[in-house]
């Protein structure tokens, strides 16, 4: 075997020894990033008398608390069978909050894949609470059930244009929704801004006809004399 052969299969053994080393670097690294969590873990929240915890045991790779409000990045639930880590913000005033369960997944809707996600929590305290699960609301649609009775938006919750719930009639427990919407639908919320070329000249189009017909109908009631009240003195006689 020659000189410039060996240094050859060096190299490539070297290069695959690196790889090696490295997928075992990043494996231990990621598996050091998951976090252990269990029921008597309690994420506080000072500045706002309130408190975040979780009725079973779990993971997380980052766990970060922001101006009152509790950051958890890539969440798991053991007792949950979600196909997708939730990224999750939560925050709570004079209340302390323990959540049950989420999950992810997605369902089949005329044929096509729409995401799903359901969060449900208990609330110990009169106070308000804050969730955001990560998802967008522009690509789906918001809902919340309170105290296990279904009620409108803006009757003890609400949610901002980035999908962040706020809650304030809760005294026992409460479901957070997010209903995706198919691909197929788009953004739903830009509905109106798509098509506003084509609404403003359907209606511009019909004012300009409904013009027409008037000045029309005007015209021929001045040429032959016709009472204007004629038509409809008639109509109530007939």
């Amino acid at each position: 075997m020659s000189r410039k052969t060996t240094s050859v299969l060096l190299g490539v053994f070297i290069f695959i020894v690196l790889i090696q080393i490295f997928s075992c670097f990043t494996n231990l690294v990621y598996a050091e990033t998951e976090i252990a969590f269990t029921p008597d873990k309690k994420f506080d929240i000072p500045s706002k008398n309130s408190s975040i915890s979780f009725s079973t045991n779990g993971t997380y790779q980052m766990a970060s608390l922001e101006n009152g409000t509790w950051n958890f990045a890539n969440l798991v639930f053991f007792n949950s069978q979600q196909q997708e880590e939730l990224n999750l913000k939560v925050s709570a005033i004079n209340c302390d909050i323990t959540i049950n369960f989420f999950r992810i997944y997605n369902r089949t809707f005329d044929g096509e894949n729409a995401k799903r996600a359901t969060l449900q929590y208990t609330v110990l305290g009169i106070g308000t609470q804050f969730f955001n699960l990560g998802l967008d609301p522009k690509a789906g649609a918001l809902d919340a059930r309170l105290n296990g009775e279904w009620v409108g938006k803006n009757h003890g919750w609400t949610h901002s244009s980035d999908g962040t719930f706020t809650i304030t009639g809760a005294s026992e427990n409460v479901t957070l929704l997010y209903y995706g919407y198919p691909d197929s639908i788009g953004d739903n919320e830009n509905v109106f801004d798509n098509h506003s070329v084509v609404i403003a000249s359907t209606f511009s189009v019909g004012i300009v006809i409904l013009l027409a017909i008037l000045i029309t109908r005007r015209r021929i009631q001045s040429k032959f004399g016709i009472d204007s009240n004629y038509e409809l003195r008639s109509n109530v006689l007939w």
